[in-house]
C-alpha cells in the first residue's frame, strides 16, 4: 500500500470513527439521560445540540464517504469489495439520517431557538432514539471493513506521510538517536529527610 492509499485509509477510518463515536454516545448515554429530563428540557438540549451537530458533523461524514469512494476506485480487486461494502453502508446511513433523524432535528432546533415546547416531544425523541439504534450498526460495518483491510495490508501511520522517506527526515532521526546514545538518562538517588525536611536528590 503506497503513501497516498495509506493516508486515504487513515482518513476514512478516523472520519468513520468520529461519526460512530458520536452516535454511540447517544445510544449508550444520551438516551438514558434524556429520559430523566422533562420533555421541554430534553427538547431544548437536543435542539441546541443539533444546531452545532448539523454544522460540524457533515465534514466527517463527507470525508468518510469521499475517502472510501477513492479507495474503491484505486484499490485492487480483493480490497475493493471491503471498501465498496463500507461505502454502501455509509450512504445508507446518510439516507436514514436524512429521512428519519433530520426532520426531528429541525423541529427540535426550531423549538429550542424560539423557546417553545413540543406537545409530542417525548414521541419525537423516542423516534430519534430508534433511528440511532439503526444507525450505529450501519456504522459498525464500514469501521470494521476499513480496519480489516488496514490490518491485512499493514497500514503504517508514519508511512502514510510522504516526508518519511526524505533525506531530511532520515538525518533528523539519525541525529536524535546519536544524541540519546551519547547522553543517557541520569539515575538519581534519594538522600532521605533531615529534621522533617526532604533532602535534595543527588544525580
Amino acid at each position: 500500500m503506497n503513501h497516498w492509499m495509506s493516508l486515504l485509509s487513515l482518513i476514512g477510518i478516523l472520519s468513520t470513527a468520529v461519526v460512530f463515536g458520536t452516535d454511540m454516545f447517544f445510544l449508550t448515554i444520551g438516551r438514558s439521560a434524556l429520559r430523566l429530563a422533562s420533555p421541554s428540557a430534553g427538547t431544548e438540549v437536543m435542539g441546541f445540540l443539533q444546531v452545532f451537530a448539523d454544522a460540524r458533523m457533515p465534514i466527517w461524514g463527507v470525508s468518510a464517504i469521499l475517502s472510501n469512494f477513492l479507495l474503491v476506485v484505486l484499490s485492487r480487486s480483493g480490497q475493493r469489495w471491503f471498501y465498496f461494502a463500507s461505502l454502501l453502508m455509509l450512504i445508507l446511513f446518510v439516507v436514514i439520517y436524512a429521512r428519519v433523524s433530520k426532520p426531528i432535528n429541525r423541529l427540535q432546533t426550531e423549538a429550542a431557538r424560539t423557546g417553545q415546547s413540543l406537545n409530542n416531544g417525548r414521541e419525537l425523541q423516542a423516534s430519534w432514539d430508534r433511528s440511532v439504534m439503526i444507525r450505529v450498526p450501519l456504522l459498525v460495518v464500514p469501521l470494521l471493513a476499513q480496519c480489516l483491510v488496514a490490518s491485512r495490508l499493514g497500514v503504517n501511520v508514519a508511512g502514510a506521510l510522504p516526508f518519511e522517506e526524505s533525506g531530511a527526515f532520515r538525518r533528523w532521526i539519525s541525529t536524535s538517536w546519536h544524541l540519546v546514545r551519547k547522553q543517557p538518562l541520569k539515575r538519581c538517588a534519594f538522600m532521605g529527610t533531615h529534621q522533617g525536611k526532604v533532602k535534595l536528590a543527588v544525580c
